[in-house]
């Protein structure tokens, strides 16, 4: 009988001593504050590079922008007349935006993937970093599609690359706050995903102006 009681006591004392861990640790992963942009997205200029944009109302199914604070349809043409749709979104709660991935919206939506690799992006005044560069299909329809989340110089593409940043910035009582950025332009030639990176350079340099913070958006949950 007092073996049993031992054991007992024993086995409680772990899970309580689990759980407070787990506490302990996912505190000390979340920030006290998101910092917020003194900028809107909105301000994402309509000319970048060789091409222009225009507000559009792009497919809701793909480009998902639940939770996000403040999101950006735009559809932007090359001199060429080639377009892509460009969605941007930013986020106060990082946790929220990482689950509509493209392997998540294309593949619930009937598309199948072709190709899924990363490629290293330039832009200018930051750090060359590496996104995704997917290929899907739906019928007679082929599209490329260019996609990452980044939170200041971090990039990230799934809830995995979300954990990784956590702990990464653990510790800090502020965080930057996220982006969501994914173009997708039909598949016309060889150089769609050209383009596509040219398009998604000029854009990603853009956002390394959005370094000035206003004041914190709040405890993110």
């Amino acid at each position: 009988m007092n073996s049993i009681l031992t054991r007992l006591t024993i086995l409680i004392a772990l899970v309580v001593s689990v759980h407070c861990g787990f506490i302990l640790v996912r505190a000390g992963t979340r920030p006290a504050q998101v910092a917020l942009p003194t900028r809107s997205i909105h301000e994402l200029p309509r000319t970048l590079g060789t091409w222009h944009g225009e507000d559009a109302e792009l497919d809701s199914k793909i480009f998902v922008g639940t939770a996000a604070r403040d999101v950006v349809d735009r559809t932007y043409a090359d001199r060429s007349g080639h377009n892509t749709s460009v969605f941007v979104a930013l986020y106060d709660d990082p946790a929220a935006g990482v689950y509509h991935t493209p392997a998540n919206c294309y593949r619930a939506n009937g598309w199948t993937n072709l190709s899924d690799v990363l490629m290293p992006l330039e832009s200018a005044g930051r750090p060359t970093v590496s996104v995704s560069l997917s290929t899907w299909e739906s019928g007679s329809q082929r599209v490329q599609v260019v996609c990452w989340y980044e939170m200041g110089e971090h990039v990230l593409f799934d809830r995995l690359d979300w954990g990784t940043i956590q702990f990464k910035l653990r510790g800090q009582t502020t965080w930057p706050p996220m982006y969501k950025v994914l173009l997708q332009a039909q598949v016309t030639d060889s150089l769609t995903s050209a383009r596509l990176l040219e398009l998604a350079g000029s854009l990603r340099a853009w956002l390394g102006e959005l370094t000035v913070t206003a004041e914190p958006a709040g405890r993110a949950p």
